[in-house]
């Protein structure tokens, strides 16, 4: 009787929950086992082949779990970087003589770059290129349309 409800007790009640942490509990020895842990779990001696399709999997499954947590992937966080180098120099050039040229072509990259590193997170640094870009073209629209305006009036 007393060891009917201690089992009780201790098991979940609902099996897809226990599943789920089991499955979790799986995937994490998974991702952080090396070679010859795995060879020391299973009882199997891995090939070069099957070691290397370890580790490649490892990587894979890494790279699936941080984009489902909603963290930036490596390459999303260079292309953040990419957009902010590219978005607050172009927003600077534009006040800059000669070199407000470089602003749209700066700005066109910023918002490019920083809307593909945001898609899927919240990446500040891509944020902040498309910010910067978009202000950018922004203002270089404003710009044509007060020139236009002025030498409309001019007749």
């Amino acid at each position: 009787m007393l060891l009917n409800s201690v089992h009780a007790s201790v098991t979940p009640g609902d099996s897809t929950a226990a599943k789920s942490f089991t499955s979790k509990v799986l995937l994490n020895t998974l991702l952080t086992s090396n070679p010859a842990e795995i060879q020391r779990l299973t009882g199997k001696k891995l090939n070069f082949i099957e070691r290397i399709s370890l580790k490649l999997f490892q990587k894979k499954l890494l790279k699936q779990a941080a984009a489902e947590n909603g963290e930036p992937t490596e390459k999303q966080k260079k292309q953040g970087k990419l957009s902010m180098m590219f978005g607050i120099p172009s927003l600077v050039f534009l006040f800059i003589p000669y070199l407000n040229i470089l602003a749209i072509p700066g700005a066109i990259a910023a918002l490019v770059l920083g809307l593909k590193s945001i898609k899927g997170n919240s990446n500040t640094q891509g944020m902040i290129g498309v910010i910067t870009g978009s202000a950018t073209l922004f203002l270089v629209v404003i710009a044509i349309i007060l020139v236009a305006a002025f030498f409309a009036s001019w007749n």
